[in-house]
């Protein structure tokens, strides 16, 4: 695995996200117990990328266990180091693991924040696309497939769809 590419400066957890988004869950796995000093989100990634993204955390597994104390533990450190951070791409991937759509309250007030959770509707387009961009097309430019608007839009469908299905869970 190479590290994280230091040539164009993308951070750690833009790359991770990126990986997760297309697919390469053990390479955003590798990256993150490589390169990241939190533990917890350690666990959690890994428990999610071994279930092929359908594991929910605070949830009974087949063995029947819960693991609500891994969930704790990550709402706290989502709360303590992730929140008080400006990376929304290490908040969405948070955001990604952990089932929950918000923090419990016991450990947003041990964390000190209040933070909304990431809404990965709020993300920039990991193609660099915008409604606006989307707004400006001409609907005769969007009719044909081979056209580079049709290209834009349907890159744009799909990074939005997968923003909504990630969180789908088969149960």
């Amino acid at each position: 695995m190479a590290p994280p590419d230091r040539a164009s400066r993308a951070p750690l957890w833009a790359q991770v996200f990126f990986l997760i988004r297309t697919g390469h869950y053990q390479d955003a796995l590798d990256m993150v117990e490589r390169y990241s000093f939190r533990p917890t989100i350690k666990k959690a990634l890994r428990a999610w990328v071994q279930s092929g993204g359908t594991h929910r955390i605070g949830r009974v597994g087949p063995d029947g266990l819960l693991d609500d104390a891994l969930t704790k533990e990550l709402d706290v450190e989502y709360c303590e180091y992730v929140l008080p951070g400006k990376d929304i791409w290490k908040r969405a991937v948070y955001s990604i693991v952990n089932e929950r759509a918000a923090p419990s309250p016991d450990t947003i007030n041990r964390g000190g924040r209040g933070d909304a959770p990431c809404d990965l509707r709020e993300l920039p387009s990991i193609y660099g696309i915008n409604v606006a961009n989307i707004a400006q097309l001409r609907p005769a430019h969007t009719r044909d497939t081979s056209s580079p608007g049709w290209g834009q839009l349907w890159s744009y469908i799909q990074d939005i769809l997968w923003r909504h299905l990630v969180f789908v869970r088969p149960d």
